[in-house]
């Protein structure tokens, strides 16, 4: 029996099929994430939710100084509202 590593990360299609599967895990009902749930709906990595959270891109609470949920809502709002699909944006 294969090890969750070697499942993960030598399978090239199947990973992200796996990885797929675990973002669907998550409970739509949950009214706030934490980053690692976000990060994989989002399909990027921490270090970039991160970095949206220092430039106030990203809608978020922070309970304690290392504690931080994303209100699934406001999310999906930032995203409606400053993310464009494909294309040139308005401005050119």
């Amino acid at each position: 029996m294969e090890n969750y590593w070697t499942q993960t990360h030598h399978r090239g299609a199947e990973s992200k099929i796996m990885k797929n599967t675990e973002a669907e895990l998550i409970d739509q009902d949950r009214a706030y994430i934490d980053k690692s749930e976000l990060a994989r709906l989002l399909g990027v990595c921490r270090r970039t939710i991160d970095n949206l959270m220092k430039r106030r891109r990203l809608p978020f609470y922070k309970i304690t100084r290392k504690l931080v949920r994303f209100r699934r809502d406001d999310v999906e709002k930032y995203l409606r509202q400053e993310c464009r699909i494909g294309g040139l944006s308005e401005r050119f």
